[in-house]
């Protein structure tokens, strides 16, 4: 269905404004959701069953989105959930180094493997983990410890942006997967001194960093941090309603579920106009089998990984700036 296309069908679906932008309500994100959630599930158990990897990113995005969805009382395929992070955490736990992919090999620096990062993710998403998946966190997180460079920082290969696409990003999001353990728990000194890295290092201007920014702002409950974050990704909306990764690109899934995520964390909610202009942007560019199309930045690489894992950074804004429903939905 090409973008026109889609348009017009949510227009007539939907009802447009005076101003021709589409209007779209919680019910109707709702649905995108479920679309979307039926998509990365089936891409998840097919890659497993076909190429017999857990992933850096098939795997950890479809438990971060269906643990996030369960939250919100979206039925999700649960035999599915536990099996797939079942084979997750024995293939990454049964490595010695915790890096049993394809994406985690071939380091020039210290062996940290980005699929573990993104895993923890989409583990701790989880608000009742099995005893098994709260093993692998700890042991996890502890590798993460292990492996802080002296200055504060986390550092992998990066060669696949946007999924991996600075250090900066890998120590935001290392410092988020710390969960509890983070800056009141039993990795304080690591998450500090991460912490204080982040503090000395230029923000870039693009819109993966800023939204890691406003998360961990939200979650040390920095109110500076916070509003700071939210006028800034507030400016990079565009007028169609969604956000580029960076500025010279075009505005994608990925790039506008990741700021409506770190919009929603920061107490950003259905009721705000820049979320209701985002969501329809997703509802107008979501393709029939429930994924969106998202663009490689590597030109050695291809676009049906990015777009899945951009499918699923979509599902999470949703989810996250979508009301909690009197009923299951």
């Amino acid at each position: 269905m090409t973008t026109l296309a889609a348009i017009s069908l949510f227009g007539a679906l939907l009802g447009a404004d005076p101003e021709g932008q589409l209007s779209v309500k919680p019910d109707d994100a709702r649905k995108l959701v479920k679309r979307s959630l039926a998509f990365l599930e089936t891409g998840a158990v097919a890659w497993v069953a076909e190429k017999k990897c857990v992933t850096c990113h098939h795997v950890p995005t479809m438990l971060w989105t269906h643990h996030e969805a369960r939250k919100l009382g979206f039925a999700v395929n649960e035999k599915a959930v536990r099996d797939l992070e079942t084979e997750a955490i024995s293939q990454y736990l049964g490595h010695p180094e915790f890096t049993p992919t394809g994406q985690d090999k071939g380091f020039l620096e210290k062996p940290l493997g980005p699929g573990s990062v993104y895993l923890v993710l989409g583990l701790q998403a989880n608000p009742a983990p099995s005893e098994e998946a709260v093993q692998a966190l700890e042991k996890l997180r502890s590798n993460f410890v292990t492996h802080q460079n002296e200055n504060g920082s986390w550092t992998t290969k990066v060669n696949q942006a946007p999924l991996i696409d600075s250090h900066d990003v890998v120590t935001m999001q290392i410092l988020l997967a710390m969960g509890d353990g983070g800056p009141a728990g039993k990795h304080r000194d690591a998450w500090d001194r991460g912490w204080k890295w982040l503090q000395e290092t230029p923000v870039r201007d693009e819109t993966q960093p800023i939204a890691y920014r406003l998360l961990i702002a939200s979650r040390c409950r920095n109110q500076e941090g916070v509003q700071k974050g939210v006028e800034q990704l507030r400016s990079k909306q565009q007028a169609d309603g969604g956000w580029s990764q960076k500025p010279q690109l075009a505005t994608d899934a990925m790039a506008t579920g990741q700021a409506l995520f770190a919009l929603g964390a920061a107490g950003v909610g259905a009721d705000d106009t820049s979320v209701r202009q985002a969501w329809s942007f997703l509802a107008s560019t979501q393709q029939e089998n429930g994924s969106w199309v998202v663009h490689t930045q590597n030109p050695n690489s291809h676009d049906p990984v990015i777009s899945y894992f951009g499918t699923g950074w979509g599902t999470l804004g949703l989810i996250r700036t979508l009301p909690t429903p009197s009923v299951a939905p």
